[in-house]
């Protein structure tokens, strides 16, 4: 069994690797397959339309979430992308909605500009 500083170490060495691998995919497979993982995740979860959900915004050849959190805000969720307030503190989560204000966070990675602080009820993550 790993423990933690060992897992740690693999994913530094592995990250560029994978970023690599998922950058590579040409456009219109990224999109075929986030078609299907969008809708595998609409069948098995139907019940995500009536809750809070945090999502993450999509980095370097990841998958892309935002059709499927527009799809569930239209049905009646409520959005949220987590927020890197203090270095070394647990990210909060401020509720998003389609075309609301974004500035740059950490990493350049867009985050709400204002919002609720919001505890989500459901997680997507990479």
């Amino acid at each position: 069994m790993q423990g933690w500083e060992e897992v740690r170490a693999w994913r530094k060495a592995k990250r560029p690797e994978l970023i690599a691998e998922r950058l590579a995919v040409p456009r219109e497979e990224r999109a075929r397959r986030d078609a299907a993982i969008t809708a595998r995740i609409e069948e098995a979860v139907p019940e995500l339309a009536g809750k809070c959900v945090g999502f993450y915004w999509p980095f370097k050849g990841e998958y892309d979430p935002r059709p499927l959190v527009r799809s569930l805000h239209e049905r009646g969720a409520r959005l949220a992308l987590p927020v890197v307030v203090e270095k070394a503190r647990p990210m909060r989560f401020r509720e998003w909605w389609p075309h609301m204000r974004m500035v740059p966070g950490i990493w350049n990675i867009p985050v709400p500009d204002e919002g609720e602080w919001v505890q989500p009820e459901a997680l997507l993550v990479p």
